[in-house]
């Protein structure tokens, strides 16, 4: 019998591409189970979910913050909002499970799918889980683990599954001429991959962008650098790079994080859950 699932998470790729991945595994076992995303306007998923094929509808929501302050107000309000705008999804959508990967979205649509009585887990990336996921982890059916260090943070152990954290692609070959031609890099030169996850990292980038003149005179012509930088920090890094691609590949944000990895001798980045 086909499925019907919801699953909700948002805000960074570190949320969103496990759900996307749950969503193919779920699809690869039955061609006809049926996903629907749940996410926000304002977060990635609003373009990386419809870009992988599967459908989303968009409610509002906001995170609040940990401390006393006049925007609490404002979330609070629209979080009751999105409350009622889960109310209806579900309602009308009739899930066979509900599963939440984190970001404050996943919050609202989890808490009323188990509010309504039907299945729900939430699946939590980080050794330190996020505040959306501890609070959802008391009243669904199972809590799914990338680390068994989580443990200790939870505290009904029963509900605890230790599953890791899914992932897009399971086999990565090595790079082509057609991935070196992509990036505009030399299939000659070893290639050092810089990234800081799906928003780029401020404090990498502007490492790599101070040490720009050491980094060209210690790999000289047998190293390159493909740096994904995030969109926000692109313009000012091409900037400073210039258009010289002969040691610079820059690029604002990867799909296809792959085919980076592929042509990768040696990485340097931010340690997300995903990355």
């Amino acid at each position: 019998m086909a499925l019907k699932v919801i699953i909700s998470g948002g805000g960074t790729g570190g949320h969103i591409y496990p759900g996307i991945s749950l969503a193919y595994e779920i699809k690869g076992r039955d061609i006809n189970n049926d996903i629907l995303f749940v996410g926000t306007e304002r977060g990635l998923e609003s373009k990386l979910v419809p870009r992988e094929g599967f459908k989303i509808i968009k409610i509002k929501a906001r995170g609040i913050k940990r401390k006393i302050c006049f925007e609490n107000l404002t979330a609070i309000v629209i979080f009751l909002v999105s409350l009622f705008q889960s109310y209806k999804i579900i309602k009308k959508y009739k899930p066979d499970i509900v599963i939440g990967t984190g970001g404050y979205v996943s919050g609202s649509v989890v808490l009323m799918a188990a509010i309504l009585g039907f299945p729900t887990f939430v699946h939590e990336q980080n050794v330190i889980p996020g505040i959306t996921n501890k609070f959802l982890s008391r009243i669904t059916s199972k809590t799914f683990l990338s680390f068994n260090q989580s443990k200790e943070y939870f505290s009904n152990k029963a509900k605890l599954i230790f599953t890791g954290n899914p992932i897009r692609f399971k086999n990565i070959k090595l790079g082509t001429d057609r991935e070196y031609k992509k990036f505009n890099l030399d299939s000659s030169k070893k290639t050092i991959l810089v990234l800081g996850g799906s928003k780029g990292a401020a404090s990498i980038n502007r490492a790599v962008l101070g040490g720009i003149d050491l980094i060209k005179d210690a790999i000289k012509n047998n190293w390159q650098v493909l740096l994904i930088s995030g969109q926000d920090d692109y313009d000012n890094i091409m900037k400073i790079v210039g258009e010289d691609h002969k040691i610079f590949s820059v690029e604002p944000y990867l799909h296809d994080i792959e085919k980076a990895y592929s042509l990768a001798d040696l990485v340097i980045c931010r340690a997300g859950a995903t990355t």
